[in-house]
């Protein structure tokens, strides 16, 4: 079995914008992208088709959802994705594989885990709060 490349060093150093829901932060939710699938950048029309087809999945599913962007602490990097209230990792673990992403964030209690969407294995990032940057800028 050949082995798996870890996730790249950069997922663990991302920040986010969002605007928190009117209710506050779920208790439980994650936030996935449909950016550069596979950890390739592609054109930014790509991009915004696979964007709205993540919120499409999403809201066809029932889910609370709202705008979140990660990037580099300096925003010189953003990836706009979603923040979705769910009860368990595993529907935004599908949505990853399906959307091919390498890993997306789940959110409980305040606690900030990077998960890999290709095992599920995670890793703790610290506090949600900790990484939020405030409600999102528009352009």
């Amino acid at each position: 079995m050949i082995p798996m490349e870890p996730l790249p060093t950069e997922f663990t150093q991302v920040f986010f914008r969002a605007t928190m829901p009117i209710d506050g932060w779920p208790k439980k939710f994650a936030v996935v992208t449909a950016h550069n699938p596979d950890g390739q950048l592609v054109e930014p029309a790509a991009n915004d088709e696979a964007d709205e087809a993540l919120r499409a999945a999403i809201e066809k599913r029932g889910l609370t959802y709202f705008r979140v962007t990660g990037g580099s602490r300096d925003e010189k990097h953003r990836e706009p994705g979603w923040g979705f209230s769910s009860a368990t990792p595993q529907s935004a673990q599908e949505l990853s594989q399906r959307f091919r992403q390498l890993a997306f964030f789940w959110i409980e209690n305040d606690r900030l885990s990077l998960v890999d969407a290709r095992t599920g294995g995670s890793t703790d990032q610290g506090s949600w709060q900790d990484r939020w940057l405030g409600s999102e800028i528009l352009p």
